[in-house]
């Protein structure tokens, strides 16, 4: 099934997990690259999103991956992991108060 391949990327079990955490860095690379077309801001900015990422727990990490990357609703993720919609609600708004944490160290 598609969701349990993507849930296992997402938990580092798969075969590729790093090119679905790589997805996010591309996406705030291309940000960058668009304000100023600096290629050595997008890499900067897809290294970050991937530290960023790895710092987070795998449960974190599954939920943030399957939202924003994958595009899932929540609904949709408590289904594949069998958690309550709440449970995949407090756990991404707690993966971004993480990673909001940490950037407000560097900022």
């Amino acid at each position: 099934m598609v969701l349990e391949r993507v849930q296992d990327r997402a938990l580092g079990l798969g075969e590729r997990p790093r090119r679905r955490v790589g997805r996010l860095g591309q996406r705030l690379g291309q940000r960058a690259e668009g304000a100023g077309d600096d290629v050595e801001a997008a890499a900067v900015a897809r290294d970050l999103a991937d530290k960023l990422l790895a710092r987070l727990s795998p449960e974190d990490r599954l939920v943030l991956v399957m939202l924003d990357v994958e595009g899932l609703s929540t609904a949709e993720i408590a289904e594949v992991t069998g958690w309550s919609v709440s449970k995949v609600k407090v756990r991404a708004h707690r993966a971004r108060a993480h990673l909001r944490r940490v950037l407000k160290r560097f900022v």
